[in-house]
């Protein structure tokens, strides 16, 4: 059961990277 978390973890970041939405929650967090 973990592996699959990290797995939709690994595809929500490329989907991120993909729509630049992890740019403004990088800031965010900062």
């Amino acid at each position: 059961q973990a592996k699959l978390l990290v797995d939709t973890m690994v595809i929500f970041i490329l989907v991120e990277s993909q729509t630049g939405f992890s740019d403004n929650r990088y800031r965010f967090f900062r």
